[in-house]
C-alpha cells in the first residue's frame, strides 16, 4: 500500500505485520511497535478553548508565556501535540544551525570504576544506544 511504499528504503521502519495493524519503528534506544488502531485519535492532543483562557489568566510568569492572552475577536486554532512538537523542533534546528555546537559524549568504560580497565561489550552497547556512530558517520 501506500505506507509501503513511502517507507519502503527506510532501515528505521518495519512493516511486517501490516496487515494486522501494527508496524515497528527502530529509536536510538531499541524497536518500538505501534499499533495504528485509533492511533490518530490516540495522539490528539488538542487543549480545550476554556482551559487555556484559564491558563492565560494565570498570575504565574511561566504559565503567561506558555499561554499568552488571545484578543476576543481572535480565533484559537488548537494545535496537536504533534503540531507543537513539529512548531519547538523547527524552532530548535535554527537555533542549532545559528551556533557552533561542541558535543562531549561520555562512555563508562567498565563497571568496577577502575582505571585502564575496558569492557568492549559495554562500551559497544552505549555506542549503539547514543546513536555516537551514525553521528560520527556525518
Amino acid at each position: 500500500g501506500r505506507i509501503e511504499g513511502l517507507h519502503r528504503d527506510n532501515r528505521k521502519v518495519f512493516l511486517a505485520n501490516t496487515q494486522h495493524g501494527v508496524f515497528t519503528i527502530k529509536h536510538f534506544a531499541g524497536e518500538v511497535e505501534y499499533s495504528i488502531k485509533d492511533f490518530l485519535l490516540k495522539n490528539r492532543d488538542s487543549l480545550n478553548q476554556d482551559l487555556y483562557e484559564i491558563c492565560a489568566e494565570s498570575s504565574d510568569p511561566l504559565t503567561q508565556t506558555l499561554f499568552p492572552k488571545i484578543k476576543e475577536n481572535e480565533r484559537l486554532r488548537m494545535k496537536s501535540t504533534g503540531l507543537k512538537f513539529r512548531d519547538q523542533l523547527k524552532e530548535l534546528v535554527e537555533k542549532l544551525e545559528d551556533t557552533m555546537t561542541h558535543y562531549i559524549r561520555c562512555i563508562k568504560p567498565n563497571d568496577e570504576q577502575v582505571s585502564k580497565s575496558f569492557n568492549g561489550r559495554k562500551i559497544n552497547v552505549q555506542f549503539k544506544a547514543s546513536a555516537l556512530i551514525d553521528s560520527i558517520k556525518i
